[in-house]
């Protein structure tokens, strides 16, 4: 079972390396539309790789699940 779990996240790190890789390109995230940054002055942008945009949105969902669940299962954790 050991060597199982090894090669699953073996696996996994050649998919995350290869989409990765095949995912460099910059891309532009802009706070608010550009009509409405320039119209209250606020153009506030950051260039990312496509890929850490992607890690980042995935890692963010993953850690609001844990926050949620978390939070739902307070009341049953302090009855216990």
């Amino acid at each position: 079972m050991k060597y199982l779990r090894y090669a699953f996240l073996i696996s996994l790190a050649l998919v995350l390396i290869i989409v990765a890789v095949a995912n460099k390109a910059p891309a532009e995230l802009a706070f608010l539309p550009p009509d409405l940054a320039n119209l209250i002055g606020m153009n506030w942008s950051i260039t990312l790789p496509v890929f850490l945009v992607f890690f980042l949105g995935i890692i963010f969902g993953v850690l609001v699940g844990f926050i949620w669940e978390w939070l739902r299962e307070y009341k049953l954790r302090s009855e216990a």
